[in-house]
């Protein structure tokens, strides 16, 4: 439902492989068993409130205003079954140029926006043209490639070929706009420790 802080947003896909990408991410879509979270086999259910899925049909306006495309979803499910709690469609929208909300701002809602870029150094320029940097993911076969392009990600966490970055052991906070200082980890424990200067000096005038 893409209601958590380092939930994909926006993916941006290398041209050669764009339209596979497309198709194979609608159909795993569709896939998608929906309902109550009750039910056995439900993947995906409401969102939290009225607010999440307002913003969600604003985004999904804007994205196709800005020349995006819809490809799957964009609509509140209908029946009986969903009259009960906040359920809007997962939706996938392919093509919104840079200036579209879903480009933009986070929805922190079941959209996902994707965008093509001629090959990797454009996918990074496109990455880190946002003043926003919390988490970000790559993937690729090539895992060689894919550490390097992650190095020049500006954002405090990078998953390579998995989607969550968060570790308990592991530094978690966010680079630009995300945030300054971090929880987690030997780093986030540095915050709650206190540090003191101490100079002396010596005779015959040093000090140190």
């Amino acid at each position: 439902m893409g209601q958590i802080c380092i939930a994909v947003n926006r993916i941006i896909v290398v041209e050669s492989v764009h339209d596979a990408f497309i198709e194979a991410l609608a159909e795993e879509t569709r896939k998608m068993k929906f309902g109550h979270g009750v039910e056995t086999g439900v993947a995906y259910g409401p969102v939290l409130n009225e607010n999440v899925r307002s913003r969600t049909r604003r985004h999904i306006e804007d994205a196709l205003a800005h020349g995006g495309r819809l490809i799957v979803g964009g609509s509140q499910p209908a029946g009986e079954a969903f009259d009960r709690g906040f359920f809007f469609n997962p939706t996938v929208i392919d093509g919104a140029n840079d200036g579209a909300l879903v480009m933009t701002e986070e929805s922190y809602g079941p959209i996902a926006a994707v965008r093509k870029g001629r090959d990797e150094g454009e996918a990074l320029s496109i990455s880190n043209a946002l003043p926003y940097g919390l988490a970000a993911y790559v993937y690729g076969q090539d895992l060689e490639r894919a550490w390097a392009f992650a190095e020049k990600l500006e954002s405090g966490s990078v998953g390579v070929n998995v989607n969550d970055t968060s570790e308990l052991q592991a530094p978690f906070g966010g680079w630009k706009l995300s945030g300054v200082g971090r929880e987690l980890g030997v780093e986030g424990l540095m915050a709650f420790r206190e540090s003191k200067h101490i100079r002396i000096r010596l005779r015959g005038g040093q000090s140190n």
